[in-house]
């Protein structure tokens, strides 16, 4: 557990329970929802991209992805319209491996769609984690809960630890928007480092 949660009480929930814990607790948000992604790598079963991602079918992949934008776009603005709004720090190290390139075209549909999304770098990370420890796979939903998301050893989702304290969904949420003032915004990221990385591919 990161130190940001040294003696806080948690309450770990299997994948189903935390799922649906997220559901009922997410219907009441009235406040900003804050994730962080640390792990260079996650196992996805049951997304169509990744899916197709895994399978080497990589323009299936992304026009999968593409395909949820309208989706995403009525979700983000249902989420305004409750008076919330999504931000994502995004820990991206380098090299940008073939799986995060296939998850940044997938983040790029959420940004899109109106999730706040920044990307977090070495020269961020760095010092960032000096400071708080390791970044934890952090799901903040306003103040009515956290989760430290966890993943096992082959990167697929197993559930996650709750906590509900007040301080420390604060502090957590203070640790991320600390990480995300200083990170890059996603779409001058992804045009510098995928776009045209993958333009210089196709020549």
């Amino acid at each position: 557990m990161s130190p940001l949660l040294d003696a806080v009480v948690t309450e770990y929930l299997p994948l189903k329970e935390y799922i649906a814990d997220f559901t009922v607790v997410s219907a009441d948000l009235a406040g900003d929802i804050w994730k962080s992604e640390r792990a260079q790598y996650f196992r996805e079963p049951g997304n169509k991209s990744w899916e197709s991602f895994v399978a080497g079918r990589w323009d299936e992949a992304v026009e999968t992805a593409e395909a949820d934008l309208p989706d995403l776009t009525a979700y983000y603005t249902s989420l305004a319209q409750q008076g919330s709004r999504f931000y994502r720090v995004r820990v991206v190290d380098f090299p940008v491996s073939e799986y995060l390139r296939w998850e940044l075209h997938v983040l790029r549909v959420r940004a899109k769609a109106g999730e706040r999304i920044r990307i977090a770098q070495p020269a961020v990370t760095a010092p960032a984690e000096q400071k708080y420890g390791t970044i934890p796979e952090l799901l903040i939903l306003g103040d009515l809960a956290g989760y430290v998301v966890d993943y096992g050893a082959d990167g697929a989702p197993c559930g996650a630890a709750k906590f509900v304290e007040p301080a420390a969904i604060a502090r957590c949420r203070a640790s991320l928007r600390d990480i995300y003032d200083s990170s890059e915004e996603f779409e001058e990221f992804f045009a510098r480092e995928v776009a045209t990385a993958e333009e210089h591919d196709d020549r």
